[in-house]
Order: structure tokens, then C-alpha cells, then sequence
């Protein structure tokens, strides 16, 4: 089932995000075929787990602290938000950036499947935002974000 499927956010969305953290290679496989819309992965899939990390980070931020030292509430907003638009920005920027290259390694131009790998080799650090709930366990989302290379090593060739 797509993310992207309209009335399917729920669902399509846990099972996309399993199933590309946990079998990729099958699963960029049928990334490849089905159909998307822009706007069809950013609301429904990059939008909602881009907040993961933004949201985790406020609340570890605001409630825990690091070193004894609380972020300020309305700092701490102003920053989950800047840092939510930004993830968003690097992606479609990431997928500007694959669309022009594809013709460099043989590749076709096509903006949806650019943006599609874009956004699904996003997940893995989108994931590992939770650790920002905990601040001290917030360099694991480092790892989250090494696993989304590799995602993004097998989506490319896609």
C-alpha cells in the first residue's frame, strides 16, 4: 500500500516506514512503480514524520534539559519550527539536486521519482528523531541519519 494512496495516511503510512527501514531493496522496488504527486508526499508522508524530530526535540528540549540547562519554551518553539521547515527545504532541495544529476550517471530526469527518493531515504533520521526526546541519547539520530545514506544508495540507481 502507497503513503501516498488518499484515506490510507494512517496505515500506508507505519507499513511504508517498516518496510523501508527494515527490507529497503524490496521496497524501493515498488516505490519505483507507483504513482505519486508532490504534494501527495509531502502531505502525506514527509510532512508528518519531518515533526518527529521537531517535536521530540522540543519536548526533550523543554522538559529534560541538558547539563541542567532547559530550553526556553518560546525558544524552544521557534527552533522546532525553523528546524521542521528547514528538514522539509533540504528535501525538495536534496531532490532538485538528484533530478539535475540523474543525466551525469545515465540516469533520466524525472522530478517525482527525484522527490520520491528523496523523501523516503529521509525516513531513517525522521525516525531516530525520537531520541531527541531523551537530549543525551540525541547523537543516536546521527545513526538514523547514516542508515539514510545507505537508503539513499539503494533508491538512487531506482
Amino acid at each position: 500500500m502507497s503513503a501516498v494512496e488518499p484515506g490510507s495516511a494512517t496505515s500506508g503510512l507505519v507499513e511504508r516506514v517498516k518496510s523501508i527501514l527494515l527490507k529497503p531493496a524490496p521496497t524501493w522496488d515498488v516505490i519505483d512503480v507507483e504513482p505519486a504527486t508532490t504534494s501527495g508526499l509531502f502531505k502525506n508522508y514527509a510532512m508528518i514524520l519531518a515533526a518527529i524530530p521537531a517535536i521530540c526535540g522540543l519536548i526533550g528540549g523543554a522538559v529534560i534539559g541538558v547539563a541542567g540547562f532547559r530550553t526556553p519554551l518560546l525558544g524552544g518553539i521557534i527552533g522546532a519550527i525553523v528546524g521542521y521547515v528547514l528538514s522539509l527545504v533540504m528535501v525538495y532541495v536534496l531532490a532538485l539536486i538528484i533530478d539535475a544529476l540523474a543525466p551525469s550517471f545515465d540516469g533520466q530526469r524525472d522530478k517525482i521519482q527525484a522527490l520520491k527518493v528523496a523523501v523516503y531515504s529521509s525516513t531513517a533520521g525522521w525516525v531516530a528523531g525520537i531520541f531527541s526526546l531523551i537530549p543525551m541519547l540525541g547523537i543516536l539520530a546521527v545513526l538514523g541519519g547514516l542508515y539514510g545514506l545507505y537508503l539513499l544508495y539503494l533508491g538512487l540507481p531506482k
